[in-house]
């Protein structure tokens, strides 16, 4: 008997392995030459393991998808309910596998090699990993008072025995609040940064302008500019007779010129090399992926409107967590992932890509704002040249922003992914029909028929026995389309603006090394 489960977890383990591939790029790409390489290894396992979170909800739609057939009866691998039960207990597992993994990144390996790796070359090792146990203590005493929280808190409602894992139950509430707690924090970092990055990324993949080609290009200008001015002051005297306040100002024009050309030098070496080449020839490919991100970024803000007016109009407010009851606007994402999912993997690569377009709005969104705490910057992200706390701290982040791309999902497609497209039989004694429908919590007898996918039943399990998360997260997500829009309007502005720091910055910098070389 041919069990369809099998192709998602191949295709689940290929998932695992391009998690594994971007994480190792993304840390190598943006970690300084001077980074310890324990460090290097902690950052891509626990950017790998987070992915590996999030990559995990496409196979949870498939496998409800696979019960039955299109006309809502059984597939023949699913009739035993045994099965069927099996299979959601094994994805729930794996999700509270991959949670309890990811914390123990969070809270306990990263914050140890945070303080473990501030560097003073007069320090002992001893005394370095004396004070890195110190700080994850007091992280595991602070995880160990949310979860006294977790556990006192009174809750609306007793938390549904199928939630927890016969090993969890005497826990009851702890994992609910300690996994609403992170997706609270994600959604916090995903304001600001994915927000921010979502529209800078587009517009600086269409406007690349701090290329060394298009940096030399302003140096040629800017040394053409000077060299006319030089000739003006030349032309206007003889070359004994230049005025004192004249020859200061052909001195400095000199100065500047010469500064130029060396800096126009190692520019066009700059350009000669490989990569920079490379990067000119898939210029035109650039420039189109930034328009389809555009694109992309628009339907997915789009639809998240629709969601959240459709919630705000069809639920019972802010007690009920803005549950959605009727489903009457239209979601584009949500439509275009029902429909791909007739041909597998395509809905399965589809929700990866905009998931990885979330991941690397959040990427630009690091790079634009950097990393700080109340306007004072603390780390750089910059290419190549990321220091070892500052990695860790990016990876941090991005690990809460992946988190919490699983509750963002399930707000902007919710029908996708709490039922994938799975159908029912309804039998209508009335008029002694039988219909087909598509399984929506908006329709009865959904409950009886349908399948939930293990996250959308740990999330709604949250937002049922603690309405306040749900409620949060609907507000926050409003304020999410606000800094995108913004974000929008400014994006433009500020590429324009920030080229010539930028362009000055670095050319100091290259200079500078030159110098020294020479």
């Amino acid at each position: 008997m041919y069990d369809p489960s099998w192709s998602a977890w191949i295709y689940y383990g290929l998932a695992g392995c391009f998690a594994l591939l971007f994480s190792s790029i993304y840390v190598l790409w943006y970690r300084s030459p001077a980074v310890n390489w324990l460090a290097v290894l902690v950052c891509v396992a626990s950017l790998t393991a987070t992915l590996l979170t999030s990559f995990l909800v496409p196979v949870d739609i498939f496998l409800v998808s696979s019960f039955k057939f299109k006309n809502g009866t059984y597939q023949p691998w699913a009739e035993d309910p045994l099965v069927r039960d099996q299979t959601e207990k094994s994805v729930l597992a794996l999700y509270y596998f991959s949670y309890t993994f990811v914390a123990t990144f969070l809270f306990i390996i990263l914050p140890f090699c945070y303080f473990f790796f501030d560097y003073n070359p007069e320090e002992a090792t001893r005394y370095r990993l004396l004070r890195s146990l110190q700080f994850t203590c007091l992280s595991l005493v602070l995880i160990f008072t949310f979860a006294l929280l977790g556990y006192f808190i009174p809750f609306k409602e007793e938390i549904p025995p199928t939630i927890l894992l016969g090993f969890l139950q005497p826990l009851k509430g702890i994992p609910v609040f300690l996994l609403n707690l992170l997706n609270v924090i994600g959604t916090f970092f995903l304001i600001i940064y994915t927000g921010i990055g979502i529209s800078s990324l587009s517009c600086g993949m269409i406007r690349r302008e701090r290329s060394v080609h298009a940096r030399r290009e302003v140096v040629i200008s800017q040394l053409e500019e000077v060299e006319q001015r030089i000739n003006d002051i030349r032309s206007r005297f003889a070359e004994d007779l230049i005025p004192y306040i004249e020859q200061v100002d052909l001195d400095r024009l000199e100065q500047q010129a010469r500064l130029l050309r060396r800096s126009h030098y190692v520019l066009e070496q700059k350009a000669r090399s490989f990569l920079n080449r490379l990067l000119l020839c898939i210029r035109p490919f650039e420039m189109t992926f930034g328009i389809m991100f555009m694109i992309v970024s628009f339907f997915i803000v789009l639809s998240l409107i629709l969601s959240s007016v459709d919630r705000a109009m069809h639920s019972n407010g802010p007690s009920s967590g803005y549950s959605l009851n009727n489903t009457t606007l239209p979601n584009p994402i949500e439509d275009v992932l029902m429909f791909t999912q007739k041909i597998f993997p395509m809905d399965f690569i589809l929700y990866i890509n905009i998931v990885l377009l979330l991941i690397f709005g959040s990427v630009s969104g690091l790079k634009t704002v950097g990393i700080g705490c109340f306007c004072i910057p603390a780390y750089d992200v910059q290419s190549g040249k990321t220091q070892t706390r500052g990695l860790i701290w990016v990876c941090a982040i991005l690990i809460y922003i992946i988190v919490a791309l699983n509750v963002f999902m399930f707000s902007l497609v919710p029908n996708y992914t709490t039922f994938g497209n799975q159908v029912f039989v309804m039998n209508d004694t009335s008029a002694n029909t039988t219909n087909t429908l598509f399984c929506e919590s908006r329709k009865e007898g959904y409950k009886e028929h349908c399948y939930q996918t293990r996250i959308s039943f740990l999330l709604t399990a949250y937002h049922d026995t603690m309405w306040i998360f749900d409620a949060l997260y609907y507000w926050l997500h409003w304020v999410f389309i606000v800094v995108v829009l913004i974000g929008s309007l400014l994006a433009v502005y500020i590429r324009r603006h920030s080229f010539y720091r930028n362009h000055n910055e670095e050319d100091d910098e290259v200079l500078v090394n030159d110098v020294n070389v020479g």
